[in-house]
C-alpha cells in the first residue's frame, strides 16, 4: 500500500468527524474562501452549505478583519491557537 493509498481512509475519516461536530467548523483555502461547512454552521449562520462555499469565511464573523488575520496567522505557523470569534447569522444572532 503506497502512502497515497494509506492517506484515503483518514482523510475519510477527518472529514466525517468535521461533518458531525457540534462546534461550527469552516473550512477555507489560503486566500480565505470558503471549501466546506459543517452541519453545525449551516444551523448557526441560517445559510446553506451552498450559500457559504464560494464566500470570504470573514465576512461571516463580526470582526472579518479580526477573523481573516487569525486565520492567516494559522497558515503561517501552522498552529491553531485559542482564538475565539464571533460568527453572525443571516438574522443578525451572534454565537461565539
Amino acid at each position: 500500500m503506497n502512502k497515497t493509498t494509506k492517506e484515503l481512509p483518514l482523510r475519510y475519516v477527518e472529514r466525517e468527524l468535521q461533518l458531525i461536530s457540534i462546534d461550527p467548523l469552516v473550512m477555507f483555502d489560503q486566500k480565505g474562501i470558503i471549501l466546506d461547512v459543517n452541519d453545525a454552521t449551516v444551523r448557526v449562520t441560517g445559510r446553506t452549505r451552498e450559500e457559504l462555499i464560494g464566500t470570504p469565511f470573514a465576512d461571516h464573523f463580526t470582526d472579518p478583519e479580526r477573523a481573516y488575520k487569525g486565520a492567516m496567522l494559522t497558515f503561517e505557523t501552522g498552529e491553531v491557537r485559542d482564538y475565539e470569534l464571533v460568527m453572525k447569522a443571516r438574522d443578525g444572532t451572534e454565537t461565539v
